[in-house]
Protein backbone atom coordinates (compact mmCIF):
# COMPACT_ATOMS: atom_id res chain seq x y z
CA UNK A 1 0.00 0.00 0.00
CA UNK A 2 2.61 2.33 1.13
CA UNK A 3 4.76 1.29 -2.22
CA UNK A 4 1.46 2.27 -4.23
CA UNK A 5 1.03 5.51 -2.93
CA UNK A 6 5.22 6.53 -3.81
CA UNK A 7 4.77 5.63 -6.73
CA UNK A 8 1.55 7.48 -7.60
CA UNK A 9 3.05 10.16 -5.58
CA UNK A 10 6.10 10.21 -7.99
CA UNK A 11 3.52 10.00 -11.46
CA UNK A 12 1.75 13.21 -10.06
CA UNK A 13 4.91 15.15 -9.31
CA UNK A 14 6.75 14.11 -12.26
CA UNK A 15 3.22 15.07 -14.66
CA UNK A 16 3.03 18.75 -12.70
CA UNK A 17 7.22 19.05 -13.53
CA UNK A 18 6.39 18.34 -16.84
CA UNK A 19 3.54 20.83 -17.59
CA UNK A 20 5.61 23.49 -15.53
CA UNK A 21 8.69 23.24 -17.61
CA UNK A 22 6.86 22.67 -20.72
CA UNK A 23 3.77 24.69 -21.24
CA UNK A 24 1.57 24.74 -24.04
CA UNK A 25 2.19 27.65 -26.82
CA UNK A 26 -0.24 29.47 -29.19
CA UNK A 27 1.19 31.94 -31.67
CA UNK A 28 -0.96 33.63 -33.34
CA UNK A 29 0.44 35.61 -36.48
CA UNK A 30 -2.68 38.19 -37.61
CA UNK A 31 -1.92 40.08 -40.89
CA UNK A 32 -5.01 42.07 -40.48
CA UNK A 33 -3.97 43.76 -37.34
CA UNK A 34 -0.42 43.19 -37.94
CA UNK A 35 0.25 41.45 -34.56
CA UNK A 36 1.92 38.44 -33.29
CA UNK A 37 0.22 37.08 -29.77
CA UNK A 38 1.89 34.42 -28.20
CA UNK A 39 0.11 32.46 -25.13
CA UNK A 40 1.67 30.11 -23.12
CA UNK A 41 -0.76 27.87 -20.74
CA UNK A 42 0.31 26.16 -17.91
CA UNK A 43 0.14 24.79 -14.75
CA UNK A 44 0.19 28.11 -12.83
CA UNK A 45 -1.80 29.96 -15.50
CA UNK A 46 -1.73 31.65 -18.60
CA UNK A 47 0.84 34.34 -19.46
CA UNK A 48 -0.32 36.49 -22.78
CA UNK A 49 2.25 38.56 -24.77
CA UNK A 50 1.31 40.87 -27.80
CA UNK A 51 3.70 42.15 -30.37
CA UNK A 52 2.98 44.49 -33.35
CA UNK A 53 5.28 43.94 -36.62
CA UNK A 54 6.72 46.49 -36.78
CA UNK A 55 8.58 45.60 -33.17
CA UNK A 56 9.20 42.00 -34.40
CA UNK A 57 12.42 41.48 -37.06
CA UNK A 58 11.83 37.96 -37.45
CA UNK A 59 11.48 34.03 -35.94
CA UNK A 60 14.47 32.24 -35.55
CA UNK A 61 16.27 29.75 -34.44
CA UNK A 62 17.71 29.57 -30.94
CA UNK A 63 20.89 27.06 -29.95
CA UNK A 64 21.58 25.22 -27.33
CA UNK A 65 24.03 22.05 -26.27
CA UNK A 66 22.31 19.09 -24.48
CA UNK A 67 24.24 17.11 -21.64
CA UNK A 68 26.16 15.56 -24.01
CA UNK A 69 27.04 19.08 -25.94
CA UNK A 70 25.20 18.05 -28.96
CA UNK A 71 23.18 21.38 -30.69
CA UNK A 72 19.38 21.11 -29.63
CA UNK A 73 17.33 23.69 -31.11
CA UNK A 74 13.95 25.50 -30.27
CA UNK A 75 12.06 28.52 -31.81
CA UNK A 76 12.41 32.24 -31.06
CA UNK A 77 10.85 35.64 -31.73
CA UNK A 78 13.75 38.06 -32.45
CA UNK A 79 12.10 41.64 -31.62
CA UNK A 80 14.02 44.65 -33.27
CA UNK A 81 15.26 45.63 -29.74
CA UNK A 82 17.62 42.39 -30.17
CA UNK A 83 15.81 40.84 -27.49
CA UNK A 84 15.04 36.88 -28.29
CA UNK A 85 11.21 35.97 -26.83
CA UNK A 86 11.26 31.82 -26.91
CA UNK A 87 8.25 30.17 -28.39
CA UNK A 88 9.05 26.96 -28.30
CA UNK A 89 9.82 25.59 -24.39
CA UNK A 90 11.34 21.86 -25.54
CA UNK A 91 14.22 22.49 -27.64
CA UNK A 92 14.97 19.10 -30.31
CA UNK A 93 18.04 17.88 -32.22
CA UNK A 94 15.99 18.47 -35.96
CA UNK A 95 17.05 21.76 -36.63
CA UNK A 96 16.33 21.45 -40.28
CA UNK A 97 12.03 20.44 -38.61
CA UNK A 98 12.72 23.98 -37.17
CA UNK A 99 14.02 25.81 -39.38
CA UNK A 100 11.35 24.60 -41.93
CA UNK A 101 8.81 26.27 -39.34
CA UNK A 102 10.94 29.21 -38.60
CA UNK A 103 10.60 29.94 -42.67
CA UNK A 104 7.15 29.23 -42.96
CA UNK A 105 6.00 31.30 -40.12
CA UNK A 106 8.74 34.37 -41.48
CA UNK A 107 6.97 33.84 -44.74
CA UNK A 108 3.54 34.37 -43.44
CA UNK A 109 4.92 37.67 -41.79
CA UNK A 110 6.81 38.33 -45.03
CA UNK A 111 9.61 39.07 -42.65
CA UNK A 112 13.21 37.87 -43.64
CA UNK A 113 12.31 36.35 -47.25
CA UNK A 114 15.53 34.31 -48.02
CA UNK A 115 17.77 34.25 -50.68
CA UNK A 116 17.40 31.81 -53.56
CA UNK A 117 21.14 30.22 -52.07
CA UNK A 118 19.35 30.45 -48.73
CA UNK A 119 16.66 28.73 -49.71
CA UNK A 120 18.58 25.97 -51.72
CA UNK A 121 20.37 25.17 -48.76
CA UNK A 122 17.25 24.70 -46.33
CA UNK A 123 15.46 22.40 -48.42
CA UNK A 124 18.92 20.28 -48.43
Amino acid sequence: MILAFIIGASVVSGGVWIISEAPVTNVVIDRVHNTVSVKKYGFFGKRSNFYSFDDVENFCLIEEKDSDDIPIWSIGLRLKNRETVPITSLPIHAEALQQDHVFQFNEFMRKDMPTYEKNLKLGN
